[in-house]
């Protein structure tokens, strides 16, 4: 990588679509196989699509992030084990967040997990429990600032460059 003529926009535009399409293709299995369990009926596919895609290109740059500040192997568990998993499980995946008490509700609303989760539920069985222009920015201004972040990382050479 260190002597390809690519921009670094167009690496990263190339990794993370790469990381989208890996994610579609696992969502779209996932989708079929759920139909041997229950009958699912997306209400808003358009929307569906976005949300998906969307979400995908979230959690591709942010994988690319952790494997560029990674120093070894055993760092790149490091993210996924203490901060993607908490906040997986406090942000209303398993559960309804209505159901907390009102502290707790109100540190749901700074995970972003809460916003992904809610936005996907919303457009697939027309969940009313956010807003949804709401849920959409701040999944696109996280979006925007992990495509910031990771050209600053490549254009330092963090990751890349002994």
């Amino acid at each position: 990588m260190l002597v390809s003529p690519l921009h670094y926009s167009v690496l990263l535009l190339g990794f993370t679509l790469g990381g989208v399409l890996r994610g579609l293709i696992v969502a779209i299995l996932v989708y079929f196989v759920s139909f041997f369990f229950v009958d699912i009926d997306i209400k808003h596919l358009p929307m569906t699509l976005m949300v998906v895609i969307l979400v995908a290109a979230l959690f591709s740059l942010a994988g690319f992030t952790n494997a560029l500040v990674a120093r070894n192997f055993d760092d790149v568990a490091i993210v996924p084990t203490f901060i993607l998993a908490p906040l997986t499980y406090l942000g209303g995946v398993f559960y309804d967040t209505s159901m907390l008490s009102p502290f707790w509700q109100t540190m749901t609303q700074f995970n972003p997990i809460f916003y992904m989760v809610n936005a996907l539920r919303h457009v697939m069985i027309n969940s009313q429990q956010l807003n949804m222009p709401l849920a959409m920015s701040i999944i696109i201004l996280i979006l925007a600032l992990l495509i910031l972040l990771n050209i600053i990382l490549l254009k330092k050479g963090v990751g890349i460059r002994a």
